[in-house]
């Protein structure tokens, strides 16, 4: 029977890991950004962008299904062989294939800084051997995370080490590429003490695909408005552009890793509690985790915001002013994506319903497509921005729409606006100090830190206000009034 851990041990493990591999970034971004300028990271980031798309079509969704499959079957040990085995052998499979579709592409269609794209291929190769699914299903994020941990910090040293001109972009890409590579090796030793791979027929290793293929759509469709905007940019030979919303998403990215934390740790959780039919158990964790989300959300999105084109010429150069226009922009998408997530792992894909959330997400993507082709050719990078905040709206609108008749929506985004005033209000703050004090290393620490103080004080005072029993009762009966306005309105 495989070993349980405990939610918060997990959320620490998965936390604490988001925390190095987003912090690593801002340790090697000014270096990086300074040493090989914007044009030379939008070379980098198309090539990436282009290979991510190639991983795709490799992995066939198999990430959040095999944690699933492993969820499920954790408890038997012969069965689990069996299903791990056959997913394994699938995705092998398909990557064998995939490499092959992208040397031709590389060898027919790549003429410039074609180089960098043949050692990306290392990062199909590394993905084929990915089991980091069996883990999370496992509910054991320890071994992952400890182990790659050390290899992210050996590519943050390596980069300081060997990366020292605008011509060692191929260095770099080495760096990131094998690095990536270590970091799925490593783990294969310890997984044999959950499974061992077992003899499967064909049609226990195809069965697979049909649930996998609903995964593999919204991954793509994931895919669509996560890169096709850096590929567009890319494709219309907008490199700096491109390298300027490389290292503004890079800042979105970074807080939202903590966040979506809680939703790559409660996953299996999930899937266990509904697989057990405790429905109560499982609207209370997710009530719980969308007020931690929502909190930290509100925090970082208006206070990111608020330094947006400080901390750009600051931290990357007066060359890159425009990524804090980008990043101002694209703070909100902190809030929809932590929202989004809760909703996503915690509910949609532990009940299988695979294809709302695939819906959702193609949908959004085919709103991203549509916004790019507008706005990306007139705004650039900051057309992109905007086409990504769109996508993430739509997902929003989309999943809220599916599960409002079974989990209380309306009562979550009441709970939340105080979070989004208190949000409001430091932003405001950050803004007057920005008028007053001179862009600095020390403005921007004096911001950062009066920016936390306010929120941190004021989430306060509204906790110790939120426990008065009279304030409550006004915004159940709130609640309550609106939902029998939203059942009447229904029925008609």
């Amino acid at each position: 029977m495989s070993k349980k851990r405990s939610v918060k041990k997990n959320f620490f493990y998965q936390f604490g890991y988001q925390v190095l591999i987003s912090l690593l970034p801002f340790v090697t971004s000014p270096y990086i950004a300074r040493v090989l300028g914007a044009e030379q990271i939008g070379i980098y980031s198309y090539a990436f962008s282009t290979v991510t798309f190639f991983i795709l079509f490799a992995n066939l969704g198999i990430a959040n299904y095999g944690n699933r499959i492993v969820a499920q079957n954790r408890d038997n040990k012969k069965k689990l062989n069996k299903e791990f085995s056959s997913l394994f052998y699938l995705h092998t499979l398909l990557s064998i294939v995939v490499m092959l579709f992208y040397v031709i592409y590389v060898l027919l269609f790549i003429e410039t800084n074609k180089i960098i794209a043949i050692i990306q291929m290392i990062f199909i190769i590394a993905n084929l051997i990915d089991i980091s699914w069996l883990f999370f299903g496992e509910e054991d994020f320890k071994s992952p995370t400890i182990r790659n941990a050390i290899i992210k910090i050996l590519n943050c040293a390596l980069i300081f080490v060997l990366v020292k001109k605008q011509q060692d972009l191929y260095i770099y890409t080495l760096i990131m590429a094998i690095g990536t590579l270590c970091s799925q090796i490593i783990l294969w030793p310890f997984a044999f003490k959950y499974v061992k791979l077992v003899k499967t027929s064909f049609k226990e290793i195809f069965k697979h695909t049909k649930k996998m293929l609903a995964l593999f759509g919204a991954a793509l469709a994931i895919a669509i408005y996560s890169y096709m905007d850096k590929l567009m940019l890319g494709k219309m030979n907008m490199l700096d552009q491109l390298g300027y919303y490389e290292n503004g998403w890079k800042l979105i990215e970074f807080p939202c890793g903590f966040i979506m934390a809680l939703g790559t740790v409660m996953l299996p959780k999930m899937t266990d509690l509904i697989t057990k039919n405790k429905d109560k158990e499982v609207k209370r964790y997710i009530e719980k985790s969308m007020y931690i989300s929502m909190i930290a959300a509100s925090a970082i999105s208006f206070g990111i915001a608020a330094i947006a084109k400080e901390f750009s010429t600051i931290f990357w150069g007066k060359e890159f002013i425009e990524s804090g226009y980008i990043i101002m922009i694209m703070s909100v998408c902190i809030t929809l994506m932590s929202w989004n997530g809760v909703i996503r792992s915690q509910y949609l894909i532990p009940k299988e319903r695979d294809k709302e959330y695939l819906i959702a997400v193609i949908l959004a993507s085919v709103v991203n497509l549509i916004a790019n082709f507008m706005l990306i050719p007139k705004l650039g990078a900051k057309g992109a921005a905007l086409g990504t905040v769109l996508s993430y709206f739509t997902i929003f609108v989309l999943q809220n729409r599916v599960v409002s008749k079974e989990i209380p929506i309306l009562k979550y985004l009441f709970n939340c606006i105080p979070f989004f005033i208190i949000g409001l209000i430091m932003f405001a703050i950050i803004s007057v100090l920005n008028l007053t004090i001179e862009y600095s290393i020390l403005g921007l620490i004096i911001k950062i830190v009066t920016g936390g103080l306010i929120y941190t004080l004021l989430l306060s005072i509204y906790t110790i206000i939120s426990k008065n029993e009279i304030i409550k009762e006004l915004v159940l009966n709130t609640i309550s009034k609106i939902h029998k306005k939203k059942e009447e309105y229904d029925k008609e």
